[in-house]
Order: structure tokens, then C-alpha cells, then sequence
């Protein structure tokens, strides 16, 4: 049974439209999107990896093509969008496992163990490890309660 089969196929929670993900059609589920943390990137509500970025727009915002005397900004494979669509290059691999490339030689496990600071609560004075949504239990538990007695006032 292959995931598409798996997936929830039935109508909007809030409409009749067909659902999308957790249960809400495209427009429902980007609106609930958008109440919460997300990339600070035009158009992308993927949640935080680092300051303010998702994990796709991180890479490609602090990596430059792998070709000779180009600057431009990764897109794929380390090459940039042109580089990517004209050249046909084997793809990039871990330095210490056979995962693919994700930065500096190194897949996302390995990268991340050589920068601990990446695994810090977002809030600017908290030094506790991230938990979920980029912040640690403590931020964590008070932004979720605001939250839902923003929600309850609604």
C-alpha cells in the first residue's frame, strides 16, 4: 500500500474541499500556517531550523555553487539553479557516512553534531537545547499557552 493510498483523502475539517494535510484543504491548512512559527522567507510557512529559517532556505542562503567562478546560491546537488538544469554531476556525499551532502562536506546528522550552537532555543538569551518548533521546553510550553488563550479569547 503505498502512501498516497494511506494518506487522508476525505473533506476539509472547515470546508468541502478534499484535504491536503492534518486534515484541511490547501487555503485552510496555509492560513493555520501562518499562526504559527514559520520560515520569515515570502511564501514559505515550512517550520524553523535556524534564526529565522527553514532547514531549505538555511542551506541555500549560506552555500555557493560547487562550479569554478560562480556566486550564485545553491539550489541542488551544491549547484546553483543554471549549473543544476546544464550539468550532469554525480551527487555529493557525506565526508563520514554514505548520506547525501547536506553542508560543508557533511549530511544533516553530522553537520548538526559539529554545530551545537544550531541546537540552541531560538530566543536570544536561552543557552537549553532545542525541543520542538526551534525552542526549548520552557519557551516551548509558554508560546503554546499564549497561544491557546489567544485562541480561547477568539
Amino acid at each position: 500500500m503505498s502512501y498516497e493510498n494511506r494518506r487522508f483523502k476525505g473533506p476539509c475539517k472547515k470546508c468541502t474541499q478534499q484535504a491536503y494535510r492534518k486534515g484541511l484543504c490547501h487555503n485552510h491548512y496555509k492560513l493555520e500556517a501562518k499562526k504559527t512559527l514559520h520560515c520569515t522567507v515570502k511564501g514559505c510557512f515550512r517550520p524553523i531550523f535556524c534564526t529565522t529559517l527553514c532547514r531549505t532556505h538555511f542551506k541555500s542562503f549560506n552555500s555557493w555553487c560547487r562550479i569554478e567562478d560562480c556566486g550564485r546560491h545553491t539550489h541542488c546537488n551544491g549547484m546553483c539553479n543554471y549549473h543544476y538544469r546544464r550539468i550532469n554531476l554525480p551527487r555529493l556525499v557525506c565526508n563520514k557516512c554514505t548520506k547525501t551532502q547536506f553542508m560543508n562536506q557533511l549530511c544533516f546528522k553530522h553537520y548538526m553534531e559539529e554545530r551545537p550552537e544550531l541546537r540552541k532555543c531560538i530566543h536570544p538569551v536561552c543557552n537549553s537545547m532545542r525541543v520542538v518548533r526551534g525552542m526549548c521546553r520552557k519557551h516551548y510550553i509558554s508560546w503554546r499557552r499564549s497561544r491557546a488563550s489567544s485562541e480561547a479569547k477568539a
